[in-house]
């Protein structure tokens, strides 16, 4: 997708917001810190929805490093946990290089 702003149209206090807004959507991080990032930055960037965000938080998993350690048959028995959820979650894992463990 392309997409064509006038920066000089923009209020300069809006452009610093959007340029903040860009930095953190598209700015990539190095492995290791991303690893350890818990789910609530995974949904600040727009990666995961609050309800699947929630649903991580309510069986304790807090970075992105523990989420690739359980395999894609595990959440099933999670309460909450669907489809639509399993397959958020695996996007997330691809999306930064991972996968869900192969038992």
């Amino acid at each position: 997708m392309n997409i064509s702003i006038n920066i000089e149209s923009v209020p300069e206090e809006e452009r610093f917001r959007l340029y903040q807004f860009l930095k953190n959507r598209f700015e990539t991080k190095p492995k290791e810190e991303v690893l350890k990032m818990d789910p609530s930055e995974f949904l600040r960037r727009g990666d995961i929805s609050r309800r699947t965000c929630n649903l991580l938080k309510s069986i304790k998993i807090q970075s992105l490093l523990e989420l690739s350690q359980f395999s894609k048959y595990d959440f099933p028995k999670f309460r909450g946990f669907g489809k639509g959820t399993l397959k958020e979650i695996e996007n997330l894992l691809n999306k930064y290089g991972l996968q869900f463990y192969e038992e």
